[in-house]
Parts: structure tokens; sequence; C-alpha cells
């Protein structure tokens, strides 16, 4: 007799598979709609140039003039995205001239030494030279990256071809310099004392502050038409929609009076049009020190470039208390929320010139699990914790969201990347993703939680950053490699197979008491032209025995029915594509099990 096999939406991967019958325990590139399981779409290339670091932050936005901009962030450089071009804007944080004679090298050897008194760079810096002179036969009129640093007043840089002389001393008397901003770590160290970090990061007895140890996120906003962004441990920086520029630094006035902090761990802007840093070396009455991680300062309104208070204007800051340090911040349509490493603030404008934002704790316990770690939809905020679990704020205290694959993602999360998390909605299909390094050092798996239905779906994919349709017509994401993609679109990878499956938990008769005998499947499925998808059917005596994998069965729009001869105690289905074209949504399936015998 043919019966319908209900499976509760979403993936559950909360218990042993024997105790999940009538659940799906394992899928990739699967979501769930009005509760059926579903092929995600797909993706195509839209940028494939080569970028310098691994890209860890994405921000969107549309120029007056209705252009359309997407900023890349990486560990070591920043870019824009527009009318299908990647441009530099990495800001030059100093330029000059070296002293004579600036380079040495060695015969047959590529490493050329550099003197450079008071240089301030680390490896893997940025520099580029001009107007020098030839050495040992180099031309080294063009960009490097520092290989390595020497001392305070040297470092070494790689040619592409070897030297063919020693020369201790070339370049002539002319050689310009021009460095980039400082780079930053592509990997989170664990842990603090001694080995701990990249050698030559801090100077001999001096204090470690524990933001070196951090790898480089970078949070950004627009404020106008311009971009605002800061790399974390840096600035504020600025750029104003032109391509053949170099975005500028927040940082001192035309009469060098420093006007904003050097160190910042994390921007955003508010709806009030007030900038708002996250942890701050200086406070809003001017006085620079040390870096303080709780510090909350906001410029005043319709400004970007003052944060000193005054008596006629609305800048001003605050320290909070619950936390170690300040980790992101964000507004709602409600109001402002930051985040510590383990509480929840909010910040709501009250416009009085005395106390212009009141500052209110949300919650404790719920720390964020890195800069990026959230997601915004109209007045909710969705984040990962840092505690093993996923939180939701709409006013109030911040909710536990129930969590089917939590064990799943926090047992095999890499610890010391968990700032590589990076959330973003995905608006069109009700969703919340967010990309997690599982078991490696770099993100290589997503989790979706779609916030109507209350289901959750885990997967594959190499993406470090993500970013909501809005601007552009579908979401993008980018790779480890730099290589930016269109998704949601079609149902393929890029024009090649998409792979997707979802796996239930095994199936029974009398909880296991007897065996069944499967005669026949009856597939219901929603297929795309000229789809297929693979059936196979899973099954073993025991719980704890070997378990037998039947040939996989192809099923079509002409597929009445697939016949089978199989008895087991527990079975389980996997559904499967491997074709281009493929797409398909499941419907009620059907089976023809009949009891059997107690052996």
């Amino acid at each position: 007799m043919l019966k319908r096999v209900p499976f509760r939406s979403g993936i559950n991967k909360t218990d042993t598979e024997y105790s999940q019958e009538g659940t799906w325990i394992d899928g990739d590139h699967v979501r769930f709609k009005n509760g059926r399981a579903e092929k995600i779409g797909g993706f195509t290339t839209i940028s494939s140039t080569t970028l310098d670091g691994t890209p860890r932050g994405m921000f969107s936005w549309r120029s007056n003039a209705s252009i359309k901009f997407l900023a890349i962030h990486t560990n070591l450089r920043h870019y824009v995205w527009t009318g299908g071009a990647a441009y530099n804007i990495t800001p030059i944080r100093s330029s000059g001239t070296l002293g004579a004679n600036p380079f040495a090298t060695t015969n047959e050897s590529a490493a050329v030494t550099v003197t450079h008194t008071s240089h301030g760079l680390i490896a893997n810096d940025f520099v580029t030279f001009a107007n020098g002179d030839t050495v040992g036969s180099l031309d080294l009129d063009t960009t490097f990256q520092v290989t390595s640093v020497t001392n305070a007043n040297t470092y070494v840089i790689t040619a592409s071809s070897a030297a063919t002389s020693t020369v201790a001393a070339g370049g002539g008397s002319s050689v310009t310099f021009s460095y980039e901003a400082t780079t930053g770590r592509a990997d989170g160290v664990a842990g603090l004392g001694w080995s701990t970090g990249t050698w030559n990061t801090s100077t001999w007895s001096t204090a470690r502050n524990a933001t070196g140890l951090l790898l480089r996120t970078v949070s950004s906003a627009q404020f106008g038409e311009d971009l605002l962004f800061n790399p974390r441990s840096q600035g504020l920086w600025k750029w104003p929609l032109d391509v053949t520029a170099r975005a500028e630094q927040i940082y001192q006035n035309a009469n060098s009076e420093v006007i904003a902090p050097s160190e910042i761990g994390f921007m955003f802007v508010d709806p009030n049009r007030h900038v708002f840093l996250l942890g701050t070396n200086m406070n809003a009455a001017g006085t620079t020190g040390d870096f303080n991680p709780m510090r909350v300062m906001f410029s005043d309104q319709e400004d970007a470039e003052t944060y000193i208070t005054t008596a006629t204007n609305l800048a001003g800051d605050v320290i909070l208390s619950e936390g170690n340090r300040l980790i992101a911040g964000t507004s709602t349509r409600l109001l402002n929320l930051i985040f510590t490493d383990s509480a929840l603030y909010t910040a709501r404008n009250i416009g009085d010139i005395d106390f212009v934002y009141d500052f209110q704790l949300a919650g404790t316990s719920c720390g964020l699990i890195g800069p990026n770690g959230f997601a915004v939809v109209d007045s909710r905020c969705y984040w990962m914790g840092n505690n093993r679990q996923f939180y939701v704020y709409n006013g109030g205290e911040p909710q536990v969201i129930p969590c089917t694959v939590q064990d799943h993602i926090f047992d095999n999360m890499t610890p010391a990347q968990m700032e590589k998390v990076y959330s973003f909605a995905n608006s069109s299909f009700s969703e919340i993703w967010w990309l997690y390094p599982h078991d490696s050092d770099e993100c290589d798996r997503y989790v979706i939680y779609n916030y109507l239905e209350n289901t959750w779906s885990i997967g594959t994919f190499d993406r470090t950053c993500g970013n909501d349709r809005g601007v552009f017509d579908t979401p993008q994401m980018i790779n480890s490699s730099g290589v930016v993609f269109s998704h949601e679109n079609g149902v393929d990878s890029d024009g090649a197979a998409f792979e997707s499956s979802i796996t239930s938990g095994p199936m029974d008769i009398d909880d296991g008491d007897r065996v069944m005998e499967l005669r026949r499947i009856v597939p219901d499925l929603v297929l795309g032209d000229g789809a297929s998808v693979n059936f196979t059917v899973k099954h073993k005596r025991y719980p704890n025995a070997s378990e037998t994998t039947e040939t996989a069965r192809q099923v079509t729009a002409n597929t009445s029915k697939l016949d089978y001869r199989v008895q087991a105690r527990q079975m389980s289905l996997q559904i499967s594509t491997d074709g281009v074209g493929d797409d398909w949504r499941l419907g009620d399936l059907r089976m023809d099990v009949t009891a059997g015998g107690f052996r």
C-alpha cells in the first residue's frame, strides 16, 4: 500500500540519526520554502579580477547619478568594483624621497635591501618606487610587497629577477617612495604571550596590543555619496567616488590639528547621519592616548570629520562597561545596536545637545562572534553569538533562536578563525546566511536561517563575504581568491553542474521492531526543463550495523515510479543532482512499504 511519507521542514542534526525519523539530517545547496526542500539558486561570475589578499568585507551603494559601486576589502588592500572593472583605492599613508642610494643588491639574488630611517613598515606592506637608477641590472621603479623587515631603518623586497652584481648602495639620489596603508593579518591567532603573532610586529619590551593578534576585518558605510571605511586597528578613511583617486584618512585638519582617532575598532553610520566609532585611541575632548576598546565616539550630525565636542555641536563619546571590547555596531529602523564581546547595547537618539544618545544595556551573555557576524532585516537584527547560540533582537531583550544544527556548526568551527564568520540577508528568500570556517582556516561552509519559517539549512561554499540584493539585482558573494559571483542567478555553477543533495533520517516500522520491505517509491517533484534527480536508498539492519547503498535511480519528468526489492529495519533516502541544468523542488513522496517478520 502506498503511504505518504512526511518530512519536517529544515535540516536537523541535534541527535543521533536513528532518533530523527521524519526529518532531514543532512543537505548541501538546498533550502526550504513553504515547508518544501528545493535546490538553491546557481551563480555566475561577474568579476574575476585578481585581488591581493583575502576578501574580508563587501559593501554596495549607488551614487546620486545611479552609478553602482561595490567596495571589496581584503586583509591587504581595498578595491571598488564599478562598470565592470576593479580599482585599487588603498590609501597612501606616506610618500616622499628616500636618501641617496637606498638600494643594496647581492649578485645572483633577487632580494633587495632598502634603507629608509623609521620606515614604519611591516611584512606584506605595499611600496612603490620611482625615479631610481638601475641597481645590479634591476629596474626597481615599480610596486613591491615587503618581504621582511630587518629593523626600524631597513627592509627587504624581492625583485622579479636576480641581480647580476653586488651593489652596496645604489639607485641614485632621486628615488621617490609611496607606502600604502598598513596591511593586516589574513588569519587570527589564538591566545596571547610568547611566540604569539608574527615576529617584529612590535618593538622589544613594548606591551603587545591584543588587537595586533586579530585578523584584519573592515567596516564600511555610505555617507552621502562617499564611502567611509575602517580597517580594524587603523583610522577612518573616505573615498569620494573618483576611480583615479585613493581614499584619504580623516585625521588632521588644514592646521595639522588632530580631529579624529588614528586607531578604531569598527565604524558605522546611523540614520541620523552620525558616524559611530567603536573602540578608539582618542576621546571627545580631543585627547589622544592608549586605545580604549570600550569607548564609543560619535560625530557631529551631518559631519563625518567632527568628533571633538563643543558647546554648539552634537559630537560626543561614552565608555560602556559590560564586556572587554566593542565588536561591532549597526542600525535598525528603531535604534542603533552596539555589540561587545559579551553584551548588547542600544543607542537611541534623543536630540538633546547635552545627551545626544541614550545608551542602554539590552542584554548580557549574548556577545557577537565577530565584526561581521550579524545581519539586519527591517527592525530586526540577527547574529551568531560567541557562546554557541543564535540571537534575534526586535526590541526588549535579545531572544535565543532555537537551532537544529547548532552542535554541527560550533563543534566543527575553527576556534582561532571564528572572527571570519560573515553574515548577510538574502531577503528574496527570507533568509539570513552565515559563512564560517569548518575545520579549516578559511570560510568553506554556510548555515541558513529562514526567519519566516524557522528552518535551518547547511552546506558547502568557498565564500568569505556576501551582500544582499538591492543595489544589484541579485546577492553577491566573493570567494577566497577574490572572484565575485552573482548568486540566485540561474541553476548552475557558472555554467557547470551545481550539485545538490538532501538526506533523510532512517525510517522504520514499529520503532524498528520488525523488518520492512520497500517495493516502490512514487516521486513527487517539480523539475526544471530537462532536469533530473537521483534517488538513492540506504538501509541497514541495526543502528550501528554497516550500511548498504542501493544503486542510484534517475528520476525525470516522465518517471512515474521506482521499483525496489529491499528488506531492512531502517531505510533512509537521499535525493541529489549532478547535471547541468538540474533544478528541483520536492513535493509529497509516497512509498510502498510492508511489514515483514521480526527477523
